[in-house]
């Protein structure tokens, strides 16, 4: 079975009883802290797989705002796989928005379309992709993939004449990640921050309080130093954000049930000092970006790019 969510793959492996099947039998069982660490990598590998086959099963329709307006694009990486894009910019603008969409979402998912409309209307072309391993493109997702695609699709950009100065860069949830990864290594216009998390190895901590797992590993990993977790996709977004200059506005949904909240007050509460970061906390429980939420990103970037 393939999960849409953060909260369906919990509810999935908690079902699947995964612990007792895939883990509980290893030869290791009688030694806890290697218990613990077989948990960590068996279950981001599930959970990594389980939604990127999530993606690749997903077919939504184009929105009829967006008719005539997409440029299907396929980007090729130096092994030879390739990336599915659009290219929307139906005003031939010289300022780009790339959206980095979240883990178990892919370019064509409804709320993103919405959102690509709402970018063009501010007078920005968009560009939106499917990571390695996701959705329509090759390959295999990871946090190195995912950053190899970004800038991939940045050389792209600077080919049309796109200089990073004209780049802004918008990512949700796990996006955010790959978003930020990236945002610290060039110097892009402005970056916008929808319902991310500060590090993935809070993140495994989170999830493992959720996980049918024994108490001793729950405990363990509460914990244990972050550069002791075994997770492969090491996203740490508090680093990333203290290398970038150019404005960042982070938004968060006051109640969110996939990332709590608390993860992006940390996030922005260890960057606070930088005057160039502003975070805004909105009502309700939606992970996704709802019009609310939309809203606040759209004035923020018209205010950047004015």
């Amino acid at each position: 079975m393939a999960a849409e969510t953060v909260r369906e793959c919990i509810n999935f492996l908690n079902n699947e009883d995964f612990y007792t099947k895939k883990i509980q039998s290893s030869l290791f069982k009688n030694f806890k802290i290697v218990m613990c660490y077989l948990s960590v990598v068996k279950y981001e590998r599930t959970f990594y797989k389980n939604q990127g086959e999530y993606t690749k099963n997903r077919k939504n329709s184009i929105i009829h705002e967006l008719d005539g307006k997409i440029k299907n694009v396929l980007l090729q990486h130096n092994d030879g796989h390739y990336i599915d894009c659009w290219d929307i910019n139906p005003h031939q603008s010289k300022k780009y928005i790339i959206v980095f969409c979240g883990i178990g979402s892919e370019k064509t998912n409804p709320a993103l379309q919405k959102a690509y409309i709402r970018f063009i209307e501010q007078g920005c072309g968009v560009f939106a992709f499917d990571y390695s391993g996701r959705g329509k493109s090759e390959g295999v997702f990871c946090q190195k993939n995912a950053l190899k695609d970004a800038f991939l699709v940045r050389s792209y950009l600077h080919k049309k004449g796109v200089s990073d100065e004209n780049i802004g860069i918008v990512g949700h949830s796990m996006g955010a990640a790959v978003a930020l990864d990236f945002a610290s290594r060039i110097n892009s216009d402005f970056v916008v921050l929808i319902n991310p998390f500060n590090k993935a190895a809070d993140m495994i901590r989170n999830i493992s309080q959720q996980l049918n797992l024994p108490d001793f590993i729950k405990r363990l990993l509460q914990n244990l130093p972050d550069f002791l977790i075994p997770i492969k996709n090491r996203f740490n977004n508090e680093r990333a954000l203290k290398k970038i200059a150019s404005p960042v506005l982070i938004i968060h949904t006051k109640n969110d049930r996939t990332i709590p909240a608390e993860f992006s007050r940390k996030l922005y509460l260890v960057n606070s000092s930088k005057p160039n970061i502003s975070y805004i906390e909105t009502d309700g429980s939606d992970h996704e970006i709802n019009d609310e939420k939309l809203n606040i990103a759209v004035d923020f970037i018209r205010d950047s790019i004015d």
